[in-house]
Parts: structure tokens; C-alpha cells; sequence
């Protein structure tokens, strides 16, 4: 067994040890991490992005859902190179959209906006999309796919607000689960308990994973201006 390979085999190891002991804090972060160090080792083209480089990547709604959608992430660090690739499902063609790389500061905490809208988009087709900085870090690809004429599946959520998340992080993963076919999520009212206060705000976008990268989210109320700053 060659170098490179012996060195993946015992990522491979380390990530089932990490991933099945760490919390649910750090499991992500450990295994984006051993990922991106098993890519460099072995010399692939595209590595895959740290937890860091994309936190809570999501669709959320844009003025024209058939033609258009907006996609968000965030990072700790400053990307000015971000962009979002996207493609028909089955298709080789990429195309590139440059994103934004805007400060945002919450509760004392910095993170950095990471947005951009698609505009040229065929109803009611099937694409793919994912995000990245440069040419070689990029994130999985995830489905997009834009609005039609029929009838489609939408999930709709009272308030989510709560000193204690893990309720509504449960009801959303089981709704997530039960409606696979689900194209758009709504949240009616307050998403978070104290909106001041950026561990919620990291709480409420922790627990729509099951949703967010997939499905696109149309946020009421007074929360749409912090769910999308």
C-alpha cells in the first residue's frame, strides 16, 4: 500500500472514531476538516469546504420562484472570491455567479454574508447547485429546482422561538422526513426567542438543515430581516 492511500485509510479511520465519540457540535467540524486534509493528501482538483468556509447554506426565496432563486451561506473569515456554480441535473455545463462577502456583525459576533440571486432559470427544471471560493474549494452539490405550474408540496411553521431549540429541531427533521417531496418551507412568525442574541440565531439555522440547502424558505414577519441580512 502506497503512502497516499495508507494515510486515507487512517482518516477514514479517525473520521468513524471522531464522528461516532464527538458531540453534535463538533462532529461536523471534525469531519469537514478530515475531508479537506484526506483531498490534499491525495491531490484532488477540488477540495471540499470546511465546516468554517460554509455554515447554514440555504435557498431562500427570490421575486420570481419559476425563473430565479437566491442562495446564502455564511463563513468565519473573509471569502471575496465566493461564487455559486449551477447546472441542469445531468449536465456537464457549469455556470458561475459571483457572490457577495459582506460583514455581518451580530451580539458582538462577525460572521461573513455570502449571497447571490440566479436569474436565468427554466420553470419548472431540475438543476443542481453548490458553493466555493476560487477555482478549488467547493461545497456538495444540492437540488434546486425551480417553480411550475402544478401543485407542489409546501411545509408551514408557527413561531419557532424558544429558549430550547431541540423541540422544534425535532419537528422539523421529522417533517423533513415525512414530506420528502416538499419544495418550499414557510415560517409564519418569530423565529427566534431574543433576536439579539446570536446563539439563537446559530441554533434556529443548526436545526433547518434537514431543510435549508434543499428546499427553499420564505420567512415572515419582522425575522425575514435578520434570517436574510
Amino acid at each position: 500500500m502506497n503512502k497516499k492511500r495508507l494515510f486515507t485509510s487512517i482518516l477514514a479511520i479517525v473520521s468513524v472514531v471522531a464522528i461516532s465519540v464527538g458531540g453534535y457540535t463538533y462532529r461536523e467540524t471534525i469531519h469537514s476538516r478530515i475531508a479537506r486534509t484526506a483531498a490534499i493528501v491525495t491531490g484532488q482538483e477540488i477540495k471540499p469546504l470546511l465546516d468554517s468556509e460554509s455554515r447554514y447554506i440555504r435557498q431562500i426565496v427570490a421575486k420570481d420562484n419559476s425563473t430565479s432563486r437566491t442562495i446564502m451561506w455564511q463563513s468565519d473569515s473573509s471569502e471575496p472570491d465566493a461564487v455559486i456554480e449551477y447546472r441542469l441535473v445531468g449536465s456537464d455545463d457549469i455556470k458561475t455567479l459571483s457572490a457577495t462577502d459582506t460583514a455581518f456583525i451580530d451580539d458582538g459576533s462577525t460572521t461573513y454574508i455570502h449571497e447571490g440571486t440566479i436569474t436565468d432559470l427554466t420553470p419548472d427544471t431540475k438543476y443542481e447547485y453548490r458553493v466555493g471560493y476560487s477555482t478549488d474549494r467547493r461545497s456538495d452539490w444540492y437540488p434546486l429546482e425551480t417553480a411550475g405550474a402544478g401543485e407542489y408540496e409546501v411545509l408551514i411553521y408557527p413561531d419557532s422561538q424558544s429558549g430550547d431549540y431541540s423541540g422544534w429541531e425535532q419537528i422539523v427533521k421529522n417533517s423533513a422526513d415525512s414530506n420528502p417531496n416538499a419544495v418550499l418551507y414557510i415560517s409564519m412568525g418569530d423565529l427566534v426567542d431574543n433576536g439579539e442574541q446570536a446563539y439563537q440565531w446559530r441554533t434556529w439555522l443548526d436545526s433547518i438543515k434537514p431543510l435549508s440547502a434543499h428546499v427553499f424558505l420564505w420567512p415572515l414577519h419582522w425575522a425575514i430581516t435578520r434570517c436574510i441580512p
